[in-house]
């Protein structure tokens, strides 16, 4: 696990916690695997879904991945 440096599409730059896989994606200037979270009927990144964590579910493919977080 590492922090860098990361700003979501339209968002304000951010320091978060990032797997080594991330860490690698985003060296390389690639975008790194988002967490994916439901709200409602939808799934969203969970940079986008606000603060409704009451109503959000993590996706299975996230889920137990450490994942890239807000």
């Amino acid at each position: 696990m590492q922090d860098v440096e990361w700003t979501p599409p339209g968002g304000t730059p951010r320091t978060i916690g990032v797997c080594a896989a991330d860490g690698r994606r985003l060296l390389a200037g690639e975008e790194p695997e988002v967490r994916m979270v439901r709200v409602g009927d939808r799934w969203m990144p969970c940079h986008e879904a606000g603060g409704v964590p009451a109503a959000v579910q993590i996706s299975d493919r996230n889920a137990g991945q450490g994942g890239f977080g807000i």
